[in-house]
């Protein structure tokens, strides 16, 4: 319970109101509700895992601190190996030292002091530091130079691999050209043969139109004496159909001729008729009706047949179709 009161005051503290009106402001239309006896189960079991994870962490820490100090331990006791050997190197090279300055001192005939010798191995120091970056700087230098050797040396192989090509390719060039050239030949011998060629055909077209204009008068001949004899036919049919109309009238006339002689015939026989019982006499000859005259046909006219028209004129083209009616 005390817990449960504690939470609430913790809790009371961290949160903060918010009405339905701030919510329908910001349009929230849902709202999810911790509940505090969770929390609090929640809060106690975290704590619980918590101090679990805590105990092992801190075992781990102890384990690594334990881990640390005998490494330490162990570095240690090798520093003080390596002060030990140090301080041997220090004697030794002390040593050596007097004994560098008792030789030159022999060498010398003065005797040299341990802060000369120091510095003349300092300088010997420095001047082999200087020999080692000559060295390498005489090293770095044969290096470029022989990467810049095998450069020129490539693009010389390259420069002549080019010059080859070159060669070829100009040899290709002048076989290219010759080829060229006799292609250009042949294409002016067939130029020329062309122009003649044209010319023999602008002579050819020349005949032929003068053919055309020779050949289209001889059309314009033939269709003025078309145009001739279709006026003579038109005028034969006109006097044919003129003459046959005189002989449907003169066949008219005969056949009233004819219907006359007819009737007389008729009356002269009854005429006999009618003197034969009083007196036989000899009969007398009947005057029969004239012939018609020679111009007057003595037989019915029949209707004639209906002749074909005359063929028309053949009618020349030039690739331009017939003529039209009437006219050319």
């Amino acid at each position: 319970m005390a817990s449960e009161t504690d939470l609430a005051g913790s809790l009371a503290g961290i949160t903060r109101s918010i009405t339905l009106k701030d919510l329908k402001r910001r349009k929230v239309d849902a709202v999810r509700v911790v509940e505090r006896s969770k929390l609090a189960q929640a809060l106690e079991q975290l704590a619980t895992e918590g101090a679990t994870e805590r105990a092992e962490a801190e075992k781990k820490r102890v384990a690594m601190l334990l881990q640390e100090v005998e490494r330490l331990t162990q570095a240690k006791s090798q520093l003080e190996h390596d002060k030990g050997l140090v301080e041997a190197e220090k004697n030794r090279l002390q040593a050596d030292l007097d004994q560098v300055a008792g030789e030159l001192s022999k060498e010398a005939g003065q005797k040299f002091r341990l802060q000369e010798v120091r510095q003349l191995v300092g300088e010997l120091r420095h001047l082999r530091e200087e020999r080692e970056k000559t060295r390498q700087a005489l090293d770095r230098l044969q290096a470029q130079a022989q990467a810049r050797l095998d450069e020129e040396l490539s693009r010389t192989q390259r420069l002549s691999v080019e010059r080859d090509t070159l060669r070829l390719t100009l040899e290709e060039g002048a076989t290219e050209r010759a080829r060229v050239e006799a292609e250009l030949t042949t294409a002016r011998a067939e130029r020329d043969r062309l122009a003649r060629e044209r010319a023999d055909l602008a002579a050819e077209r020349e005949r032929l139109r003068q053919d055309q204009e020779d050949l289209v008068a001889e059309i314009d001949t033939l269709r003025e004496e078309r145009a001739a004899l279709t006026a003579e036919a038109r005028e034969a049919r006109e006097a044919l159909a003129t003459m046959r109309e005189l002989q449907a009238r003169q066949g008219e006339q005969f056949d009233l001729l004819e219907a006359e002689a007819r009737r007389l015939k008729a009356e002269l026989d009854a005429l006999k008729a009618a003197q034969a019982p009083a007196e036989p006499a000899a009969p007398e000859p009947v005057a029969e009706p004239e012939p018609p005259a020679a111009s007057e046909p003595t037989k019915t006219p029949r209707p004639e047949p209906r002749r074909p028209a005359p063929p028309q004129p053949f009618a020349f083209g030039f690739g331009f179709g017939g003529p039209k009616k009437g006219g050319r």
